[in-house]
């Protein structure tokens, strides 16, 4: 290997020295490519949450409504194992419920003066990787550094967060490479108090929330 050092730089000497005596034309090649972790498809398990009918009578005068909590699955079908996150991206995070959480994501807005519906949180739950238990995992620096996320419920995710799953048991916490991956959330609703919706009629407030997952690979 040492013998082959000075024979390279010797080749690069001549290049050098005939370029310095005839110099004429010339033209780049520019070489690009890259190389792609192994293609993920997610799958929701429903791609819509319905809370129904809600009758304006159950509203609270001062204090947002909470609706009853639904499940959300998410899985994640891999080529090959493959290390990732989640992105959860508001689509309508214009319409976000002043005063609460940064994670609550906007149900849209009604009248002219555009109040907001209400909001809605999604929050990591159980996940598996490749059939394990599997734990939860959170970034703020799009996948530079990771915290395990603690309890029966993560914190409500916002929208810039991504997320992973591990099945280490303790730190440095990173994602772990998943052939088939099951990721379980927590979807919380509220409605606005009356005192900050416009006079409710006859006719129907439709919530108005959109969300979407995307895969990001690491």
């Amino acid at each position: 290997m040492k013998k082959a050092v000075p024979a390279l730089l010797s080749v690069a000497l001549i290049v050098a020295s005939t370029s310095a005596m005839a110099e004429g034309e010339s033209v780049d090649l520019t070489v690009t490519g890259s190389v792609v972790p192994s293609a993920c498809v997610p799958t929701l398990d429903s791609e819509e949450l319905d809370w129904g009918k809600i009758q304006s009578s159950a509203l609270h005068e001062a204090l947002p409504l909470l609706l009853e909590t639904k499940d959300l699955k998410l899985t994640v079908a891999c080529a090959a194992p493959t290390k990732f996150g989640v992105q959860i991206i508001d689509n309508k995070a214009d319409s976000a419920l002043p005063g609460t959480d940064p994670g609550y994501r906007g149900l849209g807005f009604v009248g002219d003066a555009k109040f907001p519906i209400g909001a809605y949180s999604v929050r990591s739950n159980d996940s598996t990787a490749d059939g394990s238990p599997a734990g939860n995992l959170l970034s703020v620096d799009k996948g530079l550094t990771w915290t395990h996320s603690t309890g029966p419920l993560g914190l409500a995710i916002e929208s810039t967060d991504w997320v992973g799953l591990t099945t280490a048991q303790a730190a440095p916490w990173a994602p772990t490479a998943a052939t088939n991956a099951v990721l379980n959330f927590k979807v919380q609703a509220l409605i606005s108090s009356r005192n900050q919706l416009p006079p409710i009629g006859e006719g129907d407030i439709a919530l108005d929330g959109s969300s979407t997952f995307e895969i990001k690979y690491l």
